[in-house]
């Protein structure tokens, strides 16, 4: 299992496009491939969202997450389903947002 994460910012089509400051989408795929893995994470997202920068790439397994973390589930979806994109938004004046700018 590759995860995938990404910066991320809401298109003007995105309904929240102006509540919403940014984001981190995290895909968890079912591949070997890390190459594979990074072009099917940017697939899997919605055309509301637009890559901003590539934040980081990592191979997990089950024994990675302890139970009750909520990645497991993810993790454990991501097995069945073969992808799943989990998206952390963040207000618009966050200070997520402030130390995005800032770099």
């Amino acid at each position: 299992m590759i995860v995938v994460s990404h910066n991320v910012n809401p298109k003007p089509s995105h309904p929240d496009y102006f509540t919403i400051g940014g984001a981190i989408a995290v895909a968890f795929v079912n591949h070997t491939d890390s190459a594979i893995a990074i072009e099917m994470a940017k697939t899997n997202l919605d055309d509301h969202w637009e890559i901003e920068s590539f934040c980081e790439v990592s191979e997990v397994t089950r024994d990675t997450y302890e139970e009750g973390d909520v990645n497991l589930s993810y993790y454990d979806m991501a097995i069945a389903d073969g992808i799943v994109t989990v998206v952390h938004t963040y207000p618009v004046g966050s200070d997520e947002e402030d130390e995005k700018n800032a770099s």
